[in-house]
This record gives structure tokens, C-alpha cells and sequence, in this order.
């Protein structure tokens, strides 16, 4: 994790505090540059999921996300 962290400190996307919390580990805060990322990439993904379903009525949409949640417990579920 120390060596993710200190490659996003090295590309100016997080910055560590100076200050150690209460475990000796330093906060870690997201710089404005990777805000400014992370908002440019929820509207490309949110494009690419509208292009995706455009074509889908709302039953069809709804029972896709139904069948993504279905998906996504599955991998979170103990075991899987």
C-alpha cells in the first residue's frame, strides 16, 4: 500500500500529511489535479454506460441492473 501511495505522491494525486494519527500512520488527501481526473473519468464512463443502454427499453435496463447487482454480490459474497 506504502508503495501505491507514494507513486500517487510522486504523480501529485495525494498528498500525506506531516502529522502522524493516532497508529503513527500519516493521512493521505486527494489533490485537486485528481479530483479534477477522477471527474473527467466519471463522465467518460458515464457516456460509455449511456451509449451502452440507450437502445434498452426500462424493463430491460432495469432487469440488467438487477442481474449487475446479482453479479457483483457474487464476488463480494464470503467464499466467492
Amino acid at each position: 500500500m506504502n508503495v501505491l501511495l507514494q507513486g500517487l505522491v510522486q504523480r501529485e494525486l495525494v498528498e500525506r500529511s506531516d502529522q502522524p494519527g493516532p497508529r503513527r500512520e500519516l493521512a493521505a488527501s486527494l489533490t485537486g489535479r485528481a479530483v479534477e481526473l477522477l471527474d473527467d473519468a466519471e463522465g467518460r464512463v458515464a457516456g460509455v454506460v449511456n451509449r451502452m443502454t440507450e437502445k434498452l427499453d426500462e424493463e430491460r435496463l432495469r432487469e440488467l441492473r438487477v442481474s449487475l447487482v446479482v453479479c457483483r454480490d457474487a464476488l463480494t459474497a464470503p467464499g466467492g
